[in-house]
């Protein structure tokens, strides 16, 4: 699928996975059929580079966070844009839905992740404190389980999880081994994956907190995660310009 006249930044599956989604440094947003490959809309409004999209889970609503510091909520059936999020003081890097749609998170490089009420665009909270984490924030991911939402912090060396009710920490996990670029839990909310700069893929129990296993296999950073919804496969993409898929029950390479 070839449109975009810029780096492809960010890409997301509709619910019923006919519609795609990709986000560019050509600061537009364009939806795809995903069964033709055939262009459906052009999204534009961003003035800059367009980092990260997510669509709600009924599929209706596309948030996009860009360069421009904006969050921007469209209409996902007309392309239209509802409305623009502004708070944060520094390019917004991640957009993610809370599973019931009502709630959206972003983070950002001015060091903050912050809640946002989709019906109104209302600011909720920021996580943490006003001050904000130490660092750029990558990635932010809700739980599809419960009320926690996973970023994270110190510079990318942890990942932080917050009750999204009350913006408090709950948990921190670290070990050291790389900057976390990128969050994603699977459809049970039992395991939750961190994509790191020293090449790895790390696997956490979301519940006890305990880390389940590191995943080895690419020679560069790895920039985006993602599970598939039978919770079966992870794929990961990084700076070697490999996409590796894994087999998450015996937790090994399956293909690139």
């Amino acid at each position: 699928m070839k449109g975009h006249t810029g780096c492809v930044t960010s890409v997301a599956f509709s619910r019923d996975g006919r519609t795609l989604a990709s986000g560019s440094d050509d600061s537009t947003v364009k939806f795809w059929d995903i069964d033709t490959g055939r262009e459906l809309r052009t999204l534009t409004g961003h003035a800059g580079r367009v980092l990260s999209v997510a669509f709600s889970q009924d599929s209706r609503i596309l948030a996009s966070g860009g360069e421009d510091k904006a969050v921007k909520l469209w209409n996902a059936q007309t392309g239209d844009e509802q409305r623009t999020l502004n708070g944060h003081a520094g390019r917004v890097t991640s957009v993610a839905f809370a599973p019931d749609g009502r709630t959206l998170g972003s983070s950002s490089a001015d060091t903050k992740v912050k809640l946002w009420e989709t019906a109104t665009g209302r600011q909720i909270r920021t996580l943490g404190n006003a001050t904000g984490l130490i660092g750029w924030v990558h990635s932010v991911a809700f739980s599809p389980v419960d009320r926690t939402v996973a970023s994270d912090g110190l510079a990318g060396l942890a990942v932080m999880i917050w009750d999204a009710r009350t913006g408090q920490k709950v948990h921190e996990l670290t070990d050291g081994t790389g900057t976390v670029n990128s969050l994603a839990f699977s459809p049970d909310g039992r395991i939750l994956a961190a994509g790191c700069s020293n090449g790895t893929v790390e696997l956490w129990d979301a519940r006890t907190r305990q880390k389940l296993q590191t995943l080895r296999g690419h020679v560069s950073s790895v920039q985006s995660v993602a599970l598939s919804p039978d919770g079966r496969t992870i794929a990961s993409g990084a700076g070697d310009h490999v996409v590796k898929l894994w087999d998450l029950q015996g937790a090994k390479n399956c293909g690139t």
